[in-house]
C-alpha cells in the first residue's frame, strides 16, 4: 500500500503564494487567505455569503451548502480579528 507523505507550505511560502495571488489573482487571494489563516475548506470559503460577515462582532459563520454538510447540528462559527 502506497502512503503519499503530506506537504505543508512553510511561513515564508505561504506569504510569497499569497503576496503572488493578490498581484494577480485578487479573487483566489481572497479564498486562499480564508482557507489558510481561518481554516476554511475549500466549499466553506467558496460558498459564503456577505450576510455570513459581521466585522462588528468579528465573526465568520459557516453555514451548510448544496456540496457541503456540518458534521454537528449547529455549523461552524469562527471568531476572526480585522
Amino acid at each position: 500500500m502506497f502512503l503519499r507523505k503530506e506537504t505543508f507550505l512553510t511561513p515564508q511560502q505561504l506569504r510569497n503564494l499569497l503576496d503572488w495571488l493578490r498581484e494577480y489573482n485578487p479573487m483566489i487571494h481572497c479564498w486562499a487567505m480564508l482557507q489558510s489563516l481561518c481554516g476554511l475548506q475549500l466549499y466553506e470559503a467558496a460558498y459564503l455569503r456577505e450576510q455570513d460577515i459581521n466585522p462588528q462582532a468579528g465573526t465568520i459563520t459557516i453555514t451548510e451548502s448544496p456540496v457541503h454538510k456540518h458534521d454537528t447540528a449547529t455549523g461552524k462559527f469562527l471568531s476572526v480579528q480585522w
